[in-house]
């Protein structure tokens, strides 16, 4: 199993109503990808980051399946401008050592076959305009 977990903090010039579509967006859009197991979105409390959200995948296949889902890219298009930091790590049950570099990998495929993301997530950080 592959726990997928992202933490961040929105921009202070983010609105109620945007930060509201992006949690949405992140439960469901986590939903409509049959390669979900599980999704958790909620407020952290007490770290360094305000919103968490956590994908439960079975493997490397699903991790796949789930970057490159319609619904997950539609999600980063919406949610990187507004973020003002952003974390992410993966937690595995999997002893391989390679897993580590194999999720990297996975990654780092999707933006060469999405190179907009790389746009996107590259202006993550200033201020929204």
């Amino acid at each position: 199993m592959i726990h997928h977990v992202i933490r961040f903090t929105v921009k202070p010039d983010v609105t109620e109503k945007q930060l509201d579509e992006l949690l949405t967006s992140l439960r469901e859009h986590a939903q409509e990808v049959p390669a979900v197991e599980s999704v958790f979105v909620g407020r952290e409390h007490g770290g360094d980051y305000t919103w968490s959200a956590t994908v439960v995948l079975a493997d490397l296949d699903a991790y796949w399946a789930y970057l490159t889902h319609p619904a997950h890219l539609c999600t980063d298009r919406l949610g990187w401008p507004l973020l003002e930091t952003f974390a992410m790590f993966d937690v595995v049950d999997d002893p391989d050592p390679e897993m580590g570099p194999r999720i990297a990998a996975l990654h780092q495929r999707r933006l060469d076959e999405n190179p907009e993301l790389t746009d996107v997530i590259s202006d993550a950080g200033r201020p929204n305009g």
